[in-house]
């Protein structure tokens, strides 16, 4: 089946263009969901990214058809009660949509749906969680009313195309953001050791979140496998009181 036509294909590749061409963040995001409402009508949008600063996941957030105090009201209140957020650590990017993950006879009896979707006249949600390297860096959220047909495959689809490319642009200013132990700023694992009890494998794992290595590279660095490594990191964000690498470089910088 012929999900995209062409004018579709070369509309997408300007969105991809503007995704790595806008300079500042906030103005692109904004510019993406803008766009992609050409090819994925929904009635509002949602781009939050991971957060730094405090104990909330998501924060930053721009939006359409939805105000600031609503976007604000989300990481205050509906993130805790917001079912879908274990796909917010998956360990890749994923576009989906709800109903794929609950029925509605589930969804409507939550909190959430009866708190923030039914007051907004919204019943049908697709979403965008964004990772690159096993990091969680953001996610996007599209809704539709229940008098409208839910997200389709070919809305998944186009969503799926630009996932890796959003992915690598949200790494790239995390980076930036980030300290860099081969950048010269030198991560000192004893003295984090020392300040946050941290085993010596844990150290050597700490040092090396800080290089520009992935995940697979820490990996045979050290002779582990992904799912000690997972471990590991999962007890340096316990014992830093973080819950994501960005939260951590963060801490540190």
């Amino acid at each position: 089946m012929k999900l995209l036509d062409c004018n579709d294909w070369i509309f997408l590749n300007s969105i991809i263009y503007k995704i790595h061409s806008i300079e500042d963040l906030t103005a692109m995001r904004r510019s993406f969901l803008e766009l992609i409402k050409l090819l994925i009508p929904y009635d509002i949008a949602t781009f939050y990214l991971a957060n730094a600063g405090d104990s909330h996941l998501l924060g930053h957030p721009v939006g359409v058809n939805v105000s600031d105090e609503e976007l604000q009201e989300y990481t205050d209140h509906f993130e805790d009660i917001d079912y879908t957020r274990w796909v917010f650590i998956s360990a890749r990017s994923m576009a989906y949509r709800e109903t794929d993950l609950f029925p509605d006879s589930v969804r409507e009896e939550t909190a959430l749906y009866k708190e923030m979707y039914a007051p907004n006249n919204i019943h049908f949600s697709a979403q965008l969680s964004i990772v690159h390297s096993e990091v969680f860096l953001g996610i996007i959220s599209l809704y539709r009313s229940k008098e409208k047909a839910d997200f389709s495959e070919r809305d998944l689809f186009v969503l799926d195309m630009v996932k890796d490319h959003l992915a690598y642009r949200l790494f790239k200013e995390s980076k930036t953001e980030a300290p860099s132990a081969s950048a010269g700023n030198q991560i000192d694992p004893s003295a984090y050791a020392v300040r946050f009890n941290l085993t010596q494998r844990e150290a050597e794992v700490f040092e090396l979140l800080f290089g520009d290595l992935t995940d697979d590279e820490i990996c045979s660095k050290l002779f582990i496998g992904s799912n000690t490594l997972k471990k590991h990191i999962l007890s340096i964000y316990k014992k830093t009181g973080v819950k994501s690498r960005i939260q951590l470089y963060k801490l540190i910088k």
